[in-house]
């Protein structure tokens, strides 16, 4: 039997028992979260949530609403996402997040504001999972590129590994993201500029007041 066949066998199966070992953590992690009540958790024994608050206000100006935006979210360990004359977006660390609200809340008047949380732990347990089989399989072909006896050997363990980096690679950044935005909160303005009036509309309620002033001295 030639070294290369050899080798891509051994590829193959170890493509097999990758796969049979993410599924067997998948299924351990399943029969985990009935023994725990239906609730999920990860290593730390904690909830994966990620919190969000939407609220909409009715301002003088944006542009002076969002110059307040960007320091509320500096005051709170946070940055900006996005300011516009519309909708703004900022963030926040995620325990300084009902301060940071109730700041916002404050740039003018309050039409509504809602609180979300998402539990990504599923998520996190599994992307956790992929990511550690895939480095446990970059070092067995590592392993395997040490004893490729020929170039075309050496060039399928190559091809091989270079897909699993790219998986490793996925996997980080997905996870780097979740853990992100369960660190930090994730706070949506949606801004209403008051109505200006023009000449005439300052005409009519100099009026109002004047007629309502001679009805109150009336009575």
């Amino acid at each position: 039997m030639r070294p290369a066949y050899v080798i891509l066998s051994f590829v193959a199966l170890l493509m097999t028992a990758c796969s049979g070992s993410q599924r067997a953590q998948s299924t351990a992690y399943s029969n985990a979260r009935m023994l725990d009540g239906g609730k999920p958790q990860y290593a730390g024994g904690e909830r994966v949530v990620q919190y969000t608050a939407t609220l909409e206000l009715k301002v003088k100006e944006a542009d002076s609403a969002n110059v307040q935006l960007r320091s509320i979210a500096e005051k709170h360990q946070g940055y900006v996402v996005s300011l516009g004359d519309r909708r703004s977006v900022i963030r926040v660390k995620q325990p300084e997040l009902v301060a940071a609200v109730d700041e916002v809340s404050g740039l003018g008047k309050l039409q509504y504001k809602t609180f979300k949380g998402e539990d990504v732990t599923e998520q996190y347990v599994d992307l956790t999972a992929r990511l550690d089989n895939a480095r446990r399989a970059r070092e067995r072909y590592l392993q395997l590129l040490q004893q490729a006896e020929n170039v075309q050997a050496a060039l399928a363990v190559e091809k091989e590994l270079e897909r699993v980096n790219g998986e490793i690679e996925a996997f980080e950044g997905k996870l780097n993201k979740l853990t992100h935005l369960a660190d930090m909160a994730t706070i949506t303005v949606e801004l209403r500029e008051r109505e200006k009036l023009g000449p005439l509309g300052y005409v009519f309620v100099g009026l109002w007041k004047g007629a309502r002033w001679l009805v109150v001295r009336g009575e």
